[in-house]
């Protein structure tokens, strides 16, 4: 029998909406379609951890690490994404329409073309590459 790997956080389809859990570590968490709706998740580490079809809708998710997460059909809709690390994230049909993103926001990740209503700020001598 093969041992499955332990998780310390698994949210998947609860509601988390109007939560605060600021500087909280989410690594390899679970939150499938889990609703985290106008929270607060300013400075939580969600490295490697699986948010497909997640809500993020309004929420606060400045200095978010996402590295290496997988976003895919999750909604970032009205989100602040200041300062947030999508490095290495799977972005397939992610969609940002309204969010917040500045220059501080660190997008570069294979496949950042596949995300929805993705506007980038305009940042001199920086390319955005499927290929990086």
């Amino acid at each position: 029998m093969r041992n499955k790997k332990k998780v310390d956080v698994d949210f998947s389809n609860k509601d988390k909406s109007k939560m605060s859990f600021a500087n909280s570590n989410f690594r390899k968490g679970e939150f499938y379609r889990t609703n985290f709706f106008g929270s607060n998740l300013e400075n939580c580490n969600f490295n490697a951890a699986k948010l497909k079809y997640t809500c993020l809708i309004k929420a606060n998710l400045r200095n978010v690490n996402f590295t290496g997460a997988d976003l895919k059909g999750a909604n970032l809709s009205g989100a602040d994404l200041r300062g947030a690390n999508f490095n290495a994230a799977k972005l397939e049909g992610t969609n940002f329409k309204d969010a917040i993103i500045d220059e501080t926001t660190r997008l570069r990740t294979p496949g950042v073309k596949k995300a929805k209503n993705l506007k980038l700020p305009v940042v001199e001598n920086e390319k955005i590459d499927d290929n990086d």
